[in-house]
């Protein structure tokens, strides 16, 4: 333990120690800054229009893929972007055209009849 000791308090030691405070703090600064420019970008919110101009042909495709020679094709887009990116655009007022046409709902009850009459009484 004593030699441990000696090796913490030797001036070597204490200037590499030193050395090392200094590039943490170093990248410490670079990384703030870099977040700050990032944080300049974002300001003016997401960026959905160059987005969406983008994705436009993958979005017309479908919600998950579609098939193509017989073979099933993903999007090229995940669908956690694809969710931010309509969610941004309804957010602004625009309109989502890429939702497949939504089915009428049902009007028939589920179970038997029985059951439901001895529900009510």
């Amino acid at each position: 333990p004593t030699g441990d000791r000696s090796l913490l308090s030797s001036p070597l030691t204490l200037a590499a120690a030193a050395d090392v405070e200094q590039s943490s703090r170093a990248n410490t600064m670079t990384g703030g800054k870099m977040a700050a420019a990032t944080a300049a970008k974002w300001a003016e919110g997401y960026p959905w229009k160059e987005k969406l101009a983008k994705y436009k042909g993958e979005l017309s495709k479908g919600v998950w893929g579609y098939w193509e020679l017989g073979a099933w094709k993903p999007l090229g887009i995940s669908g956690r972007q694809r969710a931010r990116l309509r969610k941004e655009v309804l957010l602004a007022g625009e309109d989502w055209a890429y939702d497949p046409p939504r089915g009428e709902m049902r009007t028939k009850r589920k179970g038997h009849k029985v059951d439901r009459i001895a529900a009510e009484k």
